[in-house]
C-alpha cells in the first residue's frame, strides 16, 4: 500500500477495485453536479475487465467525494490526492460487500451501518406526515434532529460529512415549514423561531460553501421554507380563490418572495457563500419568476462577479436559453409519435391556439389538471388544439395509462423522462409545464397558465382581441 501511494503523484488520486458477482451489470461513477436541474451529473461508465478489476485516476488536490453505482444501489468512494486507495465490491450485496482499503478504511462499513438506522427513522418520519400537516411537528422535528445526529456519529470525521450538513439542513428546512402549520405561535413567537432557526443555522456553518453545496437545491429549499412560513402562499390562494402551482404562486409574488429570500442571504457572513446562494436564487428566478425580471437581476449577478468560471458561465447560457422560449419568439419544432405510431409535426398544428402540455401519469397534479383541460378542450374546440406530450420513461405505463384513462385531445409520447431534448429545450424545469402558441407557431405565454387556474380567461382575451 504505501508503494502504490508514493508512485501516485501528489495532484492525482487513483481508485482501485474490484467488483464480483457482477452479472452483466454497468458500474457507474457520478459526482454532484453544479446544478441539480440545469447541470446535471452525467455518469461515467466504468470499464471492468475479466476479472472484475477496474482502475480510476482523477486529478484532484483536495479529497473528493464520488458515488460507484450498481443498478439502485450507490455507495460513496474518497478520491485522497497522492493515494491510491482499494475498494472491493460484490454486486449481490453491494454495499455491506464492500472492503474499502485506505485512510477511510471503515466509511462504506459506517455507511452500511448508517443507511440501516437512517431508514429507520425515515420510516417513522413518513408516519407522522399527516401529524405534521395538521400543527403536531414536535415528533417529526425530533427524529430529523435524530437522523442530523446519525450522520455526525457516523461521518464527522470523514469526507462524507456533506452527510452531516445535508440532513442538518433538512431538519433546519422542516423546522421552518413547520411554522406554516402551526396555529400556537402568533407573528412575534413565528419571529422568534426564524431567527433561532437562522442563528442555529450560521452556527452549524450551513451557510458556507460546504454546507450550501451538501444541500440537493444550494439554498432554494432554505429560503422556500422561509417565505411560506409568512403564510404567502395561502394568502395568495385565499385571494384567488383556488389552489396554486408552486409555479403560479411564486410567479404571482415573485417581488415579496424575493425579498425574503435576500433577507436570507444578507444574514450570510462568508463572500463566497453568498455568491454560491445567489447563483442558485438566480437560476431559480429565471426558472418561477418573470423573464424580464429575473434576467434583470441575472445581468446584476453577473456584473458583481465578472471574471468567468462555471457558475457565471451557466448563468449566461441560462439566460439565453431562456429568452429563446419566451412570448414572441417561434415555438421549437418538433416530431413525436402518438399511441399508434403516427408522426406528428409542429406544422400540423397550424391554424389554432395550441397549447403545449408535458405531464406523466405519475405526477399527482398533472392528473388534478385533466379534468379542465378536458372541458377547455371542448369549449373551445373551433379554435384550440390541446396537445399534451408525455415524459413517462417507460412507452408500455403511457399506454397502459390512456387505454385506462383516454383524453379527448391529442397525446404524444416524449419519454426520456426530463432528459428527453424536447423538454430540454423548452427549459422546462417541472411539470405539469404548459406553453400557450399562436394560430401562426409565435409563443404566446410560457409557463404561466394553467387549465383550472386562469386558461379559459387568457384564450378569451385573445380570441376578443382578434
Amino acid at each position: 500500500m504505501a508503494t502504490l501511494a508514493a508512485c501516485t503523484p501528489a495532484d492525482q488520486a487513483v481508485l482501485e477495485g474490484r467488483l464480483t458477482g457482477q452479472a452483466g451489470k454497468p458500474l457507474l461513477l457520478t459526482f454532484a453536479p453544479l446544478h441539480y436541474k440545469y447541470a446535471p451529473s452525467t455518469p461515467e461508465t466504468i470499464r471492468v475487465d475479466a476479472d472484475g478489476r477496474f482502475v480510476l485516476t482523477r486529478n484532484t488536490t483536495t479529497n473528493r467525494v464520488g458515488w460507484l453505482r450498481l443498478g439502485a444501489d450507490a455507495v460513496p468512494v474518497v478520491f485522497v490526492p497522492g493515494r491510491t486507495t482499494r475498494v472491493n465490491l460484490d454486486a449481490t450485496r453491494f454495499v455491506s460487500g464492500a472492503d474499502y482499503g485506505g485512510p477511510y478504511a471503515d466509511i462504506l462499513e459506517r455507511f452500511d451501518e448508517y443507511l440501516t438506522q437512517d431508514e429507520h427513522l425515515m420510516v417513522r418520519i413518513r408516519n407522522l406526515r399527516s401529524d405534521f400537516r395538521e400543527g403536531r411537528t414536535a415528533e417529526s422535528l425530533e427524529l430529523l434532529h435524530m437522523r442530523a445526529q446519525l450522520a455526525m456519529d457516523h461521518f464527522g470525521d470523514t469526507p462524507l460529512r456533506t452527510l452531516v450538513h445535508r440532513r442538518m439542513g433538512e431538519h433546519l428546512i422542516r423546522r421552518l415549514e413547520a411554522l406554516r402549520y402551526r396555529t400556537d405561535l402568533d407573528r412575534a413567537a413565528a419571529d422568534r423561531e426564524r431567527a433561532l432557526v437562522i442563528r442555529q443555522a450560521l452556527e452549524a456553518g450551513f451557510f458556507t460553501v460546504e454546507g450550501l453545496s451538501a444541500q440537493r437545491a444550494g439554498i432554494r429549499d432554505f429560503t422556500d421554507a422561509y417565505v411560506k412560513s409568512f403564510g404567502i402562499e395561502d394568502s395568495l390562494e385565499q385571494v384567488m380563490g383556488s389552489d396554486l402551482s408552486e409555479s403560479d404562486w411564486k410567479r404571482l409574488a415573485h417581488a415579496r418572495l424575493d425579498s425574503l429570500r435576500m433577507q436570507v442571504v444578507g444574514r450570510i457572513p462568508d463572500e463566497d457563500a453568498r455568491a454560491h446562494a445567489r447563483f442558485f436564487l438566480s437560476i431559480e428566478r429565471l426558472n418561477d419568476a418573470p423573464f424580464a425580471y429575473a434576467d434583470s437581476l441575472a445581468a446584476i449577478y453577473l456584473a458583481d462577479y465578472p471574471e468567468p468560471d462555471p457558475r457565471t458561465d451557466l448563468i449566461r447560457n441560462l439566460r439565453a436559453r431562456f429568452a429563446a422560449v419566451q412570448p414572441g419568439s417561434p415555438m421549437i419544432p418538433f416530431s413525436l409519435p402518438d399511441s399508434t405510431g403516427r408522426m406528428f409535426t409542429d406544422a400540423d398544428f397550424r391554424g389554432k391556439y395550441l397549447l403545449l402540455d408535458f405531464w406523466a401519469g405519475w405526477c399527482v397534479p398533472c392528473l388534478d389538471q385533466m379534468p379542465a383541460t378536458e372541458r377547455l378542450a371542448r369549449k373551445f374546440r373551433n379554435d384550440l388544439t390541446v396537445v399534451s406530450i408525455s415524459t413517462e420513461e417507460d412507452r408500455q405505463t403511457w399506454l397502459d395509462f390512456m387505454r385506462a384513462n383516454p383524453h379527448g385531445w391529442v397525446n404524444l409520447y416524449a419519454g426520456q423522462g426530463f432528459e428527453h431534448p424536447l423538454f430540454q429545450q423548452w427549459m422546462a424545469g417541472g411539470i405539469p409545464f404548459y406553453v400557450l402558441v399562436g394560430r401562426d407557431g409565435t409563443i404566446l405565454r410560457y409557463n404561466d397558465i394553467r387549465p383550472n387556474f386562469n386558461l379559459e380567461d387568457v384564450l378569451e382575451a385573445y380570441l376578443a382581441a382578434e
